[in-house]
């Protein structure tokens, strides 16, 4: 007994000496056991710690969100999955860091969990390079990740301790840094699976072996001499090493042991990688600007040149280097000046297109050849020149180009990236400043000039937006501030309104931020078209705008005006071959009843814009008092939309959707319904526009969809006859690039048939851009699902387009069936859909079915399928399948 508590000591030893957080869990998240590196870092005794749930402990500054995360990752992980996941942490100093934390599941002989390994990893570090990188250069990837030691050791405990031996093996196996020991004789005794996945070789070929035999490549190197200092002098040691036979950087603990040395390792490569990135783009970033300051000191152009092209070669770590200037009036091209081989030939001529120069100039843009002995393009009287490779960008004046600026490189095999390419960008730009400033030194009358025109040109960026042409925000509150002043000084009034396009960022996602911009372009004329002179409208952000009407009789005038611009907004827009159609939501405040200053117009402009989304878009709202709740009411309702999925507060409500020949269920339509543990039920109606406006839409639409499969498969195995379930895709996910390999995974998951589901979407969705659309939908149709258009008839209530969509069934909305028994236009519209939907061989469905004399008309027009509160009102699961087994027994 004696010697096992001391083994369990000496394993308890073992894990304190680790560098990461490690602790021992039971599956109900008890702590077992706390490591001291773990413990120190809320300043917490390990003792005191043991036995408290996971998620309660120090570690987790109390916060509910984290625990009850934490929670979760525990009971995932006691079902036998290995869990991974980041959180930030507060020390017990007040500092916070970063934690990459690991709970694997260590298994008995019956694979049942008897405890979990829990293992952090300080990633702080790798954190703030990551925002270096950034900050440095944003096209670079925010790739830098930085590992940090784990310090583990590993002992072989004999074989009467076998339980305490094979939880240390679990540890070991389980951490993710590499671990090898060897003997004092260099032996190696023991190898966890990292190392094999590192090392590129197993066990059986490295225990046992002599060490130095294996790796004898790196006798008298440094990490040589190191793990000898250690073994010798029994101190620990912690290095960095490139290891040349697998060309990895390595980073490595090595600590003396009774038997031996304990290493520890993990791969830094993409890290050092990274700094010599981080490292690079500082040298090009220091050259780049002790060059752009010798801009300011010097007047010589040739001088000022020459430095240029010298700093250019000497980064790029070659001696040859030029530079072309323009001679428009011969059409041609003459260098300059020259350094290497290129300084022999200053004053030879090019014509446009010819040489890597040429190019250059003929196309205006950077060019690389890599190989000039393959290139068909290399100029026949350079052919003596001994440079096998080369890299130019062009000089420009606004537009123009007037000169190109290249470097030579002598040795064979030179590989030109990205990062040349830019840095000799950078100075053919100081180079081009250059020029412009020694032109405009030499004509003093043209440097005035364009001084004017470029303070000109400042002047009207202030106080305009640069994409639109538009007033921005400073020019409107100016001119807003002297109408108001007008307005108080002869007791008049003035409207402010606040426009928002409606799902404009389906416009972006779609088809690019450039095609965006034209769009906005358009709009801006558009609405600037419709105003008198004496009003300005102003872009104020992305697809905000602000319209001022100063000096208006009454307050239904800027109503009018409201109502125009919706009007006018509805007629399609074309872009390249896309035609969209987009709605805008306006908001109006008038002075002086809704405030007296800009920023009270302003605001309640904008709460009564909001309001306008809320109440369904494409309308005004003039602002009330009663906004400003609506507005924080609105902010409450977000912030607990964004917590509601994580809570499993959503549930779906089915309605059976009938076939009226028969009488028979043949589907479901999935309604989701949001249970707020103190709001109580919420309508969709109240929580959809937010979700769609805050896109917190596609992860709920994706949550109905594997639900309501999954739902569906659950009621087949239980042996209800197969039917559809029909799920509606918003706006937001049918705009989704990957929309149909998620739907895919879905039904993998789920193991539905695709037959069994129908995606329904709305006509205006179908109509932003019907050749999107089209391709979409068909490939959805290939899976074996089949398309419904729902709400048929409230949109643009166009049966032509029918035929250019894969469209299996469309859904007349119940605004038209409400009223068809009495109503000679309802009755009209319904049974033209009806017979036209037939002719084109799509099934049609009535939603809203209510009465009987309602049912009579759908079936004297033989309407294929209805549902509504005449068979059965949207039922929660547990009521629906009662409703299903009662169905099938009759």
């Amino acid at each position: 007994m004696n010697s096992l508590t001391n083994k369990e000591r000496e394993l308890k030893n073992y894990i304190d000496n680790l560098i990461t957080l490690n602790g021992k869990v039971a599956p109900d998240g008890t702590l077992l056991l706390v490591n001291e590196t773990a413990a120190q870092l809320i300043n917490t005794p390990s003792d005191q710690l043991v036995g408290q749930k996971f998620w309660e402990t120090p570690w987790w500054n109390y916060d509910s969100i984290l625990s009850n995360r934490l929670k979760k990752a525990v009971k995932r992980a006691a079902s036998g999955q290995t869990v991974y996941f980041e959180a930030k942490n507060r020390t017990s100093s007040g500092k916070y860091i970063y934690i990459d934390f690991t709970l694997n599941p260590v298994l008995d002989e019956n694979n049942q969990v008897i405890y979990l390994v829990a293992e952090g990893r300080d990633i702080t570090q790798r954190k703030l390079i990551e925002q270096e990188l950034v900050a440095a250069n944003e096209e670079m990837t925010a790739s830098n990740e930085e590992l940090l030691s784990i310090e583990e050791e590993l002992r072989m405990i004999n074989g009467e301790l076998g339980q305490a031996h094979h939880e240390l093996y679990n540890i070991l196996e389980s951490i993710t840094d590499a671990f090898y020991a060897v003997n004092d004789r260099w032996e190696v005794t023991y190898v966890n699976k990292e190392a094999e996945k590192l090392l590129g070789l197993k066990k059986e070929d490295l225990i046992g072996k002599y060490l130095w035999d294996r790796f004898y490549s790196v006798i008298d190197t440094s990490i040589h001499s190191s793990l000898m200092k250690v073994m010798e002098e029994k101190v620990q040691m912690h290095f960095e090493y490139f290891f040349s036979p697998l060309g990895k950087w390595f980073n490595i603990h090595a600590y003396p042991s009774q038997q031996g040395l304990s290493i520890y390792f993990h791969e830094i490569t993409e890290y050092k990688l990274a700094q010599e990135k981080l490292a690079l783009q500082n040298r090009y970033l220091t050259t780049l600007h002790q060059t752009a300051l010798g801009l300011m000191n010097r007047l010589d152009l040739d001088e000022l040149l020459e430095d240029i092209v010298s700093r250019a070669a000497a980064m790029l770590k070659t001696e040859h280097g030029w530079i072309y200037l323009v001679n428009s009036d011969q059409n041609e091209i003459i260098l300059r000046l020259g350094i290497g081989q290129c300084k022999d030939i200053i004053g030879f001529r090019m014509k446009l297109g010819e040489g890597l120069a040429g190019k250059v100039w003929q196309t205006g843009k950077p060019m690389v050849v890599e190989d000039y002995a393959t290139w068909a393009g290399r100029s026949s009287s350079l052919h003596f020149l001994k440079i096998h490779a080369g890299v130019a960008a062009p000089l420009t004046s606004g537009s123009e180009v007037i000169g190109i600026i290249g470097i030579n490189f002598s040795e064979e095999n030179k590989e030109i990236g990205t990062d040349e390419i830019s840095l000799l960008t950078g100075f053919a730009q100081l180079a081009s400043i250059a020029l412009d400033n020694a032109h405009l030194y030499n004509a003093a009358q043209q440097e005035l000039a364009e001084r004017r025109r470029i303070e000109k040109i400042l002047r009207y960026l202030a106080y305009h937006d640069p994409l639109t042409d538009l007033p921005n925000r400073s020019l409107f509150n100016d001119r807003l501030s002297i109408a108001l002043s007008q307005a108080q000084r002869y007791s008049s009034k003035l409207a402010v309104l606040f426009l928002d396009l409606d799902y404009f960022k389906q416009v972006n996602d779609t088809l690019g931020h450039d095609m965006g911009d034209q769009f906005l372009k358009s709009i801006a004329s558009r609405l600037s078209s419709l105003l008198r002179k004496s009003d300005t409208i102003a872009r104020i952000g992305g697809d905000e705008f602000t319209i001022l009407l100063p000096n208006i009789n009454r307050t239904e005038d800027a109503g009018k005006i409201a109502q125009k611009i919706i009007e006018t907004m509805k007629e399609p827009c074309l872009l390249g071959n896309h035609e969209f159609h987009i709605t805008t939501s306006i908001g109006i405040a008038v002075y002086p009843a809704d405030g007296e200053d800009i920023e009270s117009l302003l605001k309640n402009a904008d709460a009564a814009m909001y309001q306008a989304k809320v109440t369904g878009r494409n309308n005004f709202q003039y602002y009330t008092p009663a906004m400003n709740a609506t507005s924080l009411q609105r902010l409450e309702l977000e912030n607990n939309l964004r917590r509601a999925l994580d809570r499993d507060e959503f549930i779906i409500y089915y309605q059976p959707l009938v076939e009226l020949t028969t009488g028979k269920i043949i589907g479901m339509e999935a309604l989701i319904r949001w249970q707020h543990p103190q709001w109580g039920l919420i309508s969709p109606d109240e929580f959809i526009p937010v979700a769609e406006d805050t896109g917190l839409i596609v992860f709920i639409g994706e949550w109905v969809l594997r639900t309501a499969c999954a739902q569906n498969k659950s009621w087949q195995d239980a042996g209800c006859p197969p039917m559809r379930i029909n799920v509606n895709l918003s706006a937001r996910q049918f705009q989704q690039k990957n929309l149909v390999q998620r739907i895919a995974k879905i039904l993998q998951e789920t193991q539905l048939d695709p037959q069994w589901l129908e995606l329904e979407i709305t006509e205006s969705v179908a109509m932003k851009d019907v050749e999107f659309s089209s391709k979409m939908l068909f490939e959805l149709r290939k899976m074996g699902i089949t398309i419904a258009i729902d709400d048929f008839g409230t949109g643009y209530s166009s049966l032509s387009y029918l035929n250019r969509l894969p469209i299996d069934m469309i859904k007349i909305d119940r605004s038209f069936i409400r009223d068809i028994s009495h109503d000679p236009g309802d009755a009209a519209i319904v049974s033209t859909i009806i017979v036209l939907a037939q002719n084109l061989k799509k099934r049609v469905t009535a939603e809203g079915v209510e009465t009987q004399e309602q049912l009579q008309f759908l079936q004297n027009h033989q309407c294929n399928e209805m549902q509504g509160y005449l068979f059965s009102r949207p039922l929660p699961v547990e009521e629906l399948s009662s409703l299903l087994c009662r169905y099938i027994e009759n």
